[in-house]
């Protein structure tokens, strides 16, 4: 798995360039990790916060200011999580549909398969961080590190 920002971006604009196929996956994205957590939390929530503190640290390797800033938004996902109340059979509802709508999008909007199917662990790893990334190019930040991915 490549590990510096560019490579990572490079290999995550590839499956990701239709704008309907990007906006389900800001949407979904944080329902599957909210979900997730959800479930984790609800057996340990040791489990749920060792996973954020390992994402954190590798989102920060790539890039210290959305990393603190993705760190920020793992950690209040896993505090909600946590005092949710979201039932076990909800999470995993939501959970399922997010991963369906995801499927959907790289159907019908990319006509290319997820990129999870040629790499399991790293989409999972970094789908939530490349989430703030679309956000933050959305918002006209790193130009110079979207144009680069282009």
């Amino acid at each position: 798995m490549a590990l510096t920002l560019k490579e990572q971006l490079s290999f995550y604009k590839k499956y990701h360039r239709n704008t309907t196929n990007v906006l389900i996956h800001i949407i979904c994205i944080p329902q599957i990790l909210f979900s997730s957590l959800v479930l984790a939390s609800n057996y340990s929530t040791n489990l749920s916060r060792i996973v954020m503190i390992g994402y954190s640290i590798f989102y920060i390797k790539m890039h210290l200011t959305m990393g603190i800033i993705g760190t920020i938004f793992l950690f209040l996902m896993e505090i909600g999580a946590e005092k949710s109340g979201v039932s076990n059979k909800n999470a995993i509802l939501m959970h399922i549909f997010s991963w369906i709508a995801q499927f959907y999008g790289h159907g019908i909007h990319e006509h290319r398969s997820p990129a999870v199917l040629s790499h399991p662990l790293q989409p999972l790893v970094l789908a939530p961080y490349f989430v703030l990334w679309e956000i933050a190019f959305a918002m006209g930040f790193y130009k110079d590190i979207e144009k680069s991915i282009s």
